[in-house]
Order: C-alpha cells, then sequence, then structure tokens
C-alpha cells in the first residue's frame, strides 16, 4: 500500500515541471503583442500621462481626452451618408486601435493614407512582415494640434512592428544556427577517443570510453 502511495506521489512531482514549462512557452503564443504593447504604452504616456491603454490577444487600445462626434462619410456617388456616433479626440487627445492580421492587408484604400474627419485626422498604416506573414492595422486618430514628434516616433514603431512580436520558443529553437558534422569527422573522433583501447574493450563497442 506504502509502495503504491510512494510511487504515485514521485509520479505526480515529476509531471509538474512539465506543466509549468508547457504554460509558460504557451504564453507567448498567447500573447503576442505583449512587447509592442510595452514600447506602445510607454510612447503614449510619454505624450498623454493620462491615457487609458489595453491589450487583448491580437489588439491594443489607447484613448486619452475623447468624446462622442457625430460624423458624417461620403459616398462614391458624391452624396452624404448620415452621421454617425463615433468616439474620437478632443483638443490634446488621442484614440489608437492596432490589429494583428494574418496575410497582408487586402483593403480598398492605399495605406499609409491620412483622411480629415472635420474634427479629426484619421490615419490609416496596415504595414506587412513578410517573415510572420502578418500585418498590422492601424487607426489612429488625433486633432490639430497633436505632436508632430509624438506622430513621427509612432508611424516608426508601427513600420517596425514585427520586431517586438514574441516567438514561440520553439521557432527559436528551429532558428538557433547548428554546427553539422560529417559522418565521417564523427567516426574519425570516435577511433581517435578508443585508441589504445584492447579490441574487446566496451568502449569500442559503446563508443565511451
Amino acid at each position: 500500500m506504502h509502495r503504491r502511495a510512494f510511487v504515485a506521489g514521485m509520479a505526480a512531482t515529476m509531471f509538474v515541471p512539465a506543466a509549468r514549462v508547457g504554460h509558460a512557452r504557451g504564453s507567448d503564443e498567447v500573447r503576442p503583442l505583449e512587447r509592442l504593447y510595452a514600447q506602445t504604452r510607454a510612447l503614449v504616456l510619454k505624450y498623454y500621462p493620462d491615457a487609458k491603454t489595453e491589450v487583448t490577444k491580437h489588439t491594443i487600445h489607447f484613448e486619452a481626452r475623447t468624446r462622442r462626434f457625430m460624423v458624417h462619410e461620403p459616398l462614391k456617388t458624391g452624396e452624404w451618408q448620415d452621421a454617425r456616433e463615433t468616439i474620437g479626440p478632443q483638443r490634446g487627445g488621442v484614440v489608437g486601435n492596432m490589429e494583428l492580421r494574418t496575410g497582408k492587408y487586402l483593403g480598398a484604400a492605399a495605406v499609409p493614407q491620412a483622411f480629415d474627419k472635420r474634427y479629426f485626422t484619421l490615419q490609416v498604416m496596415a504595414p506587412y512582415s513578410e517573415a510572420r506573414d502578418v500585418h498590422l492595422y492601424t487607426h489612429l486618430l488625433y486633432p490639430a494640434d497633436a505632436s508632430k514628434v509624438f506622430l513621427s516616433e509612432f508611424t516608426d514603431l508601427v513600420t517596425r512592428f514585427a520586431e517586438y512580436l514574441r516567438v514561440p520558443q520553439l521557432m527559436r529553437e528551429l532558428r538557433r544556427p547548428h554546427k553539422w558534422v560529417s559522418p565521417k569527422a564523427r567516426w574519425g573522433a570516435r577511433r581517435e577517443s578508443t585508441r589504445g583501447c584492447p579490441r574487446r574493450h566496451p568502449c569500442r563497442t559503446s563508443g565511451t570510453r
């Protein structure tokens, strides 16, 4: 009875580290934007100390000094749609939305591009990473008094978004350079290690000395 309890306890102890490793590796895949979010948050708070920021699995959002606006959108016919309520920035404010999407951007509008929404400007960006096969679809809403330095730094951060994506542990392992050793070289190293041993010595059959 005691023997069974001991074996069960040892088995449970052995599987705990494996579960933790699996959870740690899974966290890289669950939160691919974590590093980009840290950079974005630091930049936004530098210019907007009271801004609210949040991150989910594939999105980043931040805002400061916002209100509700009624915005009219033009149709291709030249007419205007009925006004729609939109959350936008007041003077001294900002709104940003960033979403990680697979593949290239396939939208109708050319990007990057800035759109005049009368009360604020909407800047749309969608830089693509060929290595990851993803793009970062980004909307930045800012008023006329927005800092030009902030706009420049934010654009640069979005353009370089792929540098801050979290790469799963498995992918890091696959990308590590491995030194290739030919079979001939391995056999030569084995002969060198067994030199001087009797023909039937265990090292000649096991490969160790």
